[in-house]
């Protein structure tokens, strides 16, 4: 099945599901020195659905990863609370105790406003002194209802903590529910390709990062593309495929990105002889780009470089072009 020969934005490249099955059409490229444009995008077999699974548990794991921060985030922030209402509370309950002292005293005392009818020796005195009743009475029950209002926020407050703290728990469960089957995909998928990359799909991203991006970066350094190591590491590690692979096409198609034929293609992603400019895409980062490239790659090529990938990547010259980015790859 043959799919259009105008693809005119970055979203274009991505793969195309065709109903029956996972099939791709795929976007012809550069290739070294003279470019090797496809005037149409023919189906191909190469096409990896149980990448489609990995995208999945990844999502998922990043899902419950980020709810399972959000959750830590407002657990701490109840904590705050709770140590700031308990510190009014201890600050109330001197307040309260002599509201309560004071009530009792005026209770035991009698002091009411018949009393002060019988022993007052004013009118002026009267008013006084019921004046004075009133407002230590309202005083003494505002102090009594600080209490309750406060005692009430430190309960919610509790209660608060207590369901951040579940919700953290759950969500950190189905994260590493996810990442353990999300792991033993990722190496047989690379098992599958017969990787020499090396990579270790049972690391954290974190790990995973720290040990490619200073890698990508090396075999980068001093070019356009300099410093996108772990945009390069993170984009690999999501979309499990060779890290060094998008980098080692980027420098056959573009001199890492010395001559892209749109704003941040490096890697002539898009492009057809029919206008081949225009048609190529564009993105607005190096960041954007290799994602977007990352993922084509994995959805469309499986784990890593192969003679039949290179076929659809640059069918005017596969051979070549598979041995030189091999070759490329082997440096980082």
């Amino acid at each position: 099945m043959n799919t259009p020969d105008r693809i005119r934005s970055a979203s274009s490249t991505i793969p195309l599901l065709v109903a029956g099955g996972f099939t791709i059409a795929l976007l012809a490229i550069f290739i070294m020195t003279t470019p090797a444009y496809a005037e149409s995008y023919t189906a191909s077999p190469l096409s990896n659905a149980g990448q489609y699974s990995i995208e999945a548990l990844t999502d998922a794991y990043e899902t419950a990863t980020d709810r399972a921060a959000e959750a830590s985030a407002r657990a701490a922030e109840s904590e705050k609370k709770i140590t700031a209402l308990e510190t009014k509370v201890e600050t109330q309950q001197e307040r309260t105790d002599t509201a309560v002292r004071d009530m009792y005293v005026m209770e035991q005392e009698k002091l009411n406003l018949f009393d002060a009818m019988l022993n007052a020796s004013s009118f002026d005195d009267l008013v006084k002194y019921a004046d004075y009743i009133e407002r230590a009475s309202k005083a003494n029950t505002a102090q009594l209802n600080e209490m309750k209002d406060l005692l009430s926020q430190l309960e919610a407050a509790h209660a608060e903590l207590e369901q951040a703290r579940q919700e953290a728990t759950a969500q950190e469960a189905l994260a590493h529910e996810a990442l353990l089957v999300l792991q033993d995909q990722r190496a047989t998928k690379q098992k599958n390709a017969n990787a020499t990359d090396g990579a270790d799909w049972y690391m954290s991203q974190e790990d995973f990062v720290a040990e490619w991006a200073p890698r990508i970066d090396a075999y980068l350094e001093g070019t356009p593309m300099a410093g996108t190591g772990e945009s390069f590491a993170r984009a690999a590690w999501l979309n499990c495929i060779d890290p060094r692979w998008s980098p080692a096409i980027s420098n056959i198609e573009s001199g890492k990105g010395s001559k892209c034929i749109r704003p941040f293609n490096a890697w002539g992603w898009g492009a057809a002889d029919s206008d081949p400019v225009n048609l190529a895409a564009e993105w607005s980062s190096w960041d954007e780009a290799i994602n977007a490239h990352v993922k084509g790659l994995a959805r469309g090529y499986g784990y890593t470089i192969t003679p039949e990938a290179a076929k659809v990547y640059c069918p005017p010259n596969h051979e070549r072009w598979y041995e030189v980015t091999a070759a490329e790859m082997a440096k980082i």
